[in-house]
């Protein structure tokens, strides 16, 4: 009977050592589990914060947009306001024209 104590003993012996052994692990297990859950967090976070700054982007883009647009058209309606060089030669030839005309008239009148 003392070695079936005894070895029932160490059956106990082993199976708690075993047991303890796979506490450890299981609280191996746990902590990674609790990095991984920290880290998918972080991850999430920073997700997030891409998600603003795109959205952020996105609206200075279209603001930026706009305001080139608007510019670009007041640039084109100054232009068309613009006389081009050959029309200022017409015009300040046709004014000399009128001015020696005046001159001529007024000349011829005064004699």
């Amino acid at each position: 009977m003392a070695e079936s104590e005894y070895a029932r003993g160490v059956a106990d012996g082993e199976i708690t050592a075993r047991l303890r052994e796979h506490d450890a692990h299981f609280g191996k297990i746990n902590g990674s589990m609790g990095d991984v859950a920290d880290s998918l967090r972080e991850l999430a976070l920073q997700v997030q914060r891409l998600a603003d700054a795109a959205e952020a982007d996105r609206t200075t883009a279209i603001t930026l947009a706009a305001g080139l647009k608007e510019a670009d058209q007041v640039r084109r309606n100054q232009g068309e306001n613009r006389w081009a060089p050959l029309t200022r030669m017409g015009v300040i030839a046709t004014m000399i024209a009128a001015l020696v005309g005046i001159l001529a008239y007024l000349a011829t009148r005064a004699h």
